[in-house]
Formats: structure tokens, C-alpha cells, sequence
């Protein structure tokens, strides 16, 4: 896949996708339920909205780290979050993670991009420490997806 085509509409239209997928993230950060102090994944953070997100939760004791594929938005994610944030250029299934490194995993329709579901779940477990939980949302089936109509 063009991962630098694909993004190109996405950063066109940031803001008002972003205002859309609002409620979504809310959803997601009430469910995921960070505190403060935790590491955590945000696999997919597009042009950077749920890493801030994220970031805000776990306060600058905490650390996130979002792995995006896609340069042009790993790019402008890097250009807006702050310093307890780092955003890693990879692709799930293959990125060199480290072993437990995370207390918690998010995903803002990030997942449904996977090539390899399993393998990525797979490999994303490893890099979570015992009980961490991962919480993530994204589009169902196309005829129950009002956004897609």
C-alpha cells in the first residue's frame, strides 16, 4: 500500500475528521481508563489527535509511544504533541517494540489497517507488560456505519 498517498486526503481534511471522530476517541480514552504514570502504545495515531489524548491522561510522568506506518502522518504527529510523546515510523507486525514496555495499548482506528491481524495482535502482546489491557475502536460493517453512507 501507498502509505503516502493514503495519507494525503487524511491531512486535508484533519480538522473536521477530527471534530467527527471526537466522540469516538472520548469513547475510547473513557474505556481505555489511563493514569497517570503509565507507558502507553497508540498503534495508528494518524496525524496525532489520540496521542494527545492519551498524553493528557497519563501526565508528563507518563510516556506514549505511537507507531504509524504512514510518514506523512507520523510526521505531523511528531510536529504536535509534547515532550512525553514519541511517535515511531513502523508497521506493527514487524516494529522492534521491546520486550514489556507498555502498560497499556490504544488504537483509534488504527487496527483496521492491519495486513496481518494476528500477527499484529501477536506481536503487540509482546511488548505489553502482564495485565495490560488494549482498547481500541474502530468502523463495523459497512451497512451499520452511518459515516460511510
Amino acid at each position: 500500500m501507498d502509505w503516502t498517498a493514503m495519507a494525503e486526503p487524511w491531512l486535508k481534511s484533519e480538522g473536521p475528521n477530527e471534530a467527527a471522530l471526537a466522540p469516538a476517541r472520548a469513547a475510547l480514552m473513557g474505556r481505555a481508563q489511563l493514569r497517570p504514570g503509565q507507558h502507553v502504545l497508540d498503534v495508528g495515531p494518524g496525524p496525532g489527535a489520540s496521542l494527545l489524548d492519551a498524553a493528557d491522561a497519563v501526565t508528563p510522568a507518563g510516556r506514549v509511544t505511537g507507531i504509524e506506518v504512514a510518514p506523512p502522518l507520523a510526521d505531523r504527529a511528531r510536529a504536535r504533541v509534547p515532550e512525553n510523546v514519541d511517535v515511531e515510523l513502523g508497521d506493527a507486525v514487524t516494529h522492534p517494540f521491546g520486550a514489556k514496555r507498555f502498560d497499556a495499548v490504544v488504537s483509534s482506528f488504527g487496527v483496521m489497517f492491519f495486513a496481518n491481524p494476528v500477527a499484529a495482535f501477536a506481536h503487540i502482546q509482546t511488548a505489553c507488560r502482564p495485565r495490560s489491557a488494549m482498547t481500541f475502536v474502530c468502523w463495523g460493517r459497512r451497512h451499520k456505519n452511518p459515516w460511510f453512507t
